[in-house]
C-alpha cells in the first residue's frame, strides 16, 4: 500500500540523515581535537573553528594559525566539501527515489485499470462515496475511484487496498478516460456539489452510452435536470435519511 511505501521512504531518509549527522559530529570532534592538540585552543574554540571551516562561511580564524594548523585547516576544508556533497547526494537520491516510485506506482495502477471490464467508477470519496465503496468492495466488485484529495486517497488505500484509484479531477474528461470509462458498467457521481455531479453525468453519458449512472443530489429541484442529463437514477441522502427517521418515529407510535 502507498502508506507503507511512504513510511518506508521516510524511514530510509531518516536513516540516511542519521548517518550523515554522525559523520558531521565525528568531523567536528576530529577538528576540535586537532586544534586542541596543534594550537592548544580550548575545545569549544576548536568546535567553533571546525564548524565555520567545514561550512565555508568565511569568518576569520579564532587566532593565528601555525603552519601545521593551516595544513590541518585545509584538510578540514576538503572534509567539509565532501560532507556537503554527501548531504546533497542524500537529498537528491531521496527525491529521485520518491519520484520514480510514484511514477511506477501510477503506471502500474493505470495499466491495471486499462485491463478492467465492467467495473464501477466512483467519483468522489466523501461519506457517500465511501459508503458505496464499502458495499461494493464487500461483494468483490472491481472499483475505480476518482479522487483528488491526497489525504483522502491515503485513507481509502488503507481501508480498501483492492480499490484502484485515479488521483485527479473527475470533471476533467481525461481523468474519466484514465478510469477506463469506456469499459465500465456502472458510474457513481458522488461529488460534493450538484453542479459538479450534473457536469460529470453529462460527460460520462457522452463517453459511454451504455453506462448505468447513479448520481447523488442535495437539492430535489436538481434531480430532474440530472436525470435529463443522462443519469439512470438519482439519490438524495437527505431525503432518504429523513424518510428513515420518519419511519422510525412512526414505528414507535
Amino acid at each position: 500500500m502507498k502508506i507503507k511505501q511512504d513510511t518506508e521512504q521516510y524511514r530510509k531518509l531518516l536513516r540516511r540523515c542519521g548517518k550523515f549527522f554522525l559523520v558531521v559530529l565525528l568531523t567536528v570532534l576530529l577538528g576540535a581535537t586537532g586544534y586542541w592538540l596543534i594550537e592548544g585552543w580550548p575545545f569549544y574554540d576548536g568546535i567553533y573553528m571546525t564548524i565555520i571551516t567545514i561550512a565555508s562561511v568565511g569568518y576569520r580564524e579564532i587566532g593565528d594559525l601555525s603552519p601545521t594548523g593551516r595544513l590541518f585547516t585545509e584538510f578540514l576544508i576538503f572534509i567539509g566539501m565532501a560532507v556537503i556533497a554527501g548531504w546533497v547526494a542524500v537529498v537528491t537520491s531521496f527525491l529521485i527515489d520518491a519520484d520514480l516510485n510514484n511514477y511506477f506506482r501510477r503506471k502500474k495502477m493505470i495499466d491495471r485499470i486499462a485491463k478492467m471490464q465492467k467495473h464501477t467508477v466512483i467519483c468522489g470519496a466523501g461519506n457517500t462515496g465511501q459508503s458505496v465503496i464499502e458495499s461494493l468492495d464487500g461483494k468483490n466488485m472491481d472499483i475505480v475511484l476518482i479522487e483528488q484529495d491526497p489525504e483522502v486517497i491515503k485513507r481509502i488505500e488503507y481501508r480498501f487496498p483492492r480499490v484502484a484509484i485515479v488521483e485527479g479531477n473527475a470533471t476533467v474528461e481525461e481523468t474519466l478516460w484514465i478510469a477506463n470509462i469506456k469499459a465500465a458498467r456502472n458510474f457513481v457521481a458522488a461529488l460534493e456539489t450538484d453542479v459538479s455531479n450534473l457536469y460529470i453525468v453529462i460527460t460520462a453519458r457522452d463517453l459511454n452510452s451504455n453506462l448505468f449512472i447513479v448520481a447523488r443530489v442535495h437539492d430535489d429541484s436538481t434531480a430532474q435536470r440530472v436525470l435529463k442529463a443522462g443519469a439512470n437514477e438519482v439519490v438524495s441522502p437527505n431525503r432518504i435519511g429523513g424518510q428513515k427517521m420518519a419511519e422510525l418515529c412512526h414505528s414507535r407510535s
